[in-house]
């Protein structure tokens, strides 16, 4: 009788050690099973993410191309109010972009976000942004901002009191636009001159040591070629000139023995930075010597700026040397 109660109990021990080795490996596989699907879900959802930044980086672009051929408004943060780009107007002298020579642009991602904002250079920087389906259009003057960086620093100046410039770093929240101050100098040049880094002061020779600006890294702009804005020719600006001056070019004077030539040229064509004509007329005045041969007794030359889009003249005013 002991023999089989012995060997039931045996029976009884091995199947409870097998059931005890079954759920242990069950509860591994579980385990692993869950990581797994983690790890899958975690992938996945860089994935999404990436998607989706891509399709906004690229309605982006698509939106700027459609604000450059005036097919949809952007809407102005200065005035507060939608405008197609040909009428948005410079910050500083006030002129409607369709009125404007030489226009460039560069597109950058300013604030690091993988969407690239559209900068235009009209003399002063317009800064276009996509955002949640909108344009936004963000004005500074040359003096607000000059030489942007590809990565949104850049440099400014102003005079007052205190003549100081110095350097700011762009970022957006939401749909404002914002500036960190890099560096600033105060009174430069002068005994009493004041460094700042960072909106805390340092002495001239920590402010060298630290100061980084390279031109290497700034934006470069290429030409903007829009339909709605178109240059005028040499030819009509030269006749724009003789129409202002009430003569034509080769017109020719005579009195007392005395000859005029009038000759209207072109001086200087447009240029990325000065968007006009820069034209001449030449007054030339010829007598007679005691040969009677004809002699140039002198000269003169009057300047002209004319825009090389609206065709609007612009006088020009002689500097003298004092000679």
């Amino acid at each position: 009788m002991k023999k089989p109660v012995a060997f039931l109990l045996c029976l009884i021990m091995i199947l409870s050690l097998f059931s005890c080795m079954s759920n242990e490996n069950q509860n591994d596989l579980s385990s692993n099973e869950n990581t797994s699907l983690s790890d899958v879900n975690d992938d996945s959802t860089d994935d999404d993410n990436t998607t989706l930044q891509l399709s906004k980086a690229e309605t982006a672009m698509k939106m700027y191309e459609a604000v450059l051929e005036n097919e949809i408004k952007v809407y102005e943060i200065d005035t507060q109010e939608y405008n197609y780009l040909a009428d948005c107007r410079t910050p500083y002298e006030r002129i409607l972009l369709r009125d404007c020579g030489n226009l460039r642009y560069a597109y950058t991602d300013i604030d690091g976000d993988s969407t690239e904002e559209l900068v235009i250079d009209c003399r002063d920087t317009l800064i276009l942004r996509y955002y949640e389906g909108i344009v936004y259009l963000y004005s500074f003057t040359f003096r607000q901002l000059s030489h942007l960086y590809i990565d949104g620093s850049y440099s400014w100046n102003h005079t007052g009191e205190n003549f100081e410039y110095g350097g700011s770093r762009i970022y957006f929240e939401g749909t404002e636009l914002k500036t960190n101050e890099l560096y600033r100098i105060v009174n430069d040049g002068e005994p009493n001159a004041e460094y700042y880094m960072e909106g805390k002061q340092v002495t001239k020779k920590e402010f060298l040591k630290n100061i980084n600006d390279g031109p290497e890294f700034w934006l470069q702009f290429d030409p903007l070629e829009v339909s709605w804005q178109k240059e005028i020719t040499s030819e009509e600006a030269l006749q724009i000139a003789s129409e202002y001056w009430g003569t034509e070019d080769g017109f020719t004077d005579y009195g007392a023995g005395s000859m005029w030539i009038n000759r209207i040229m072109i001086l200087d064509p447009p240029s990325s930075a000065w968007g006009y004509y820069h034209i001449g007329l030449q007054i030339d005045h010829y007598g007679r010597d005691e040969n009677d041969l004809r002699v140039l007794l002198g000269s003169s030359m009057e300047h002209l700026f004319v825009n090389s889009v609206t065709g609007k003249c612009q006088d020009y005013v002689p500097i003298y040397s004092g000679k």
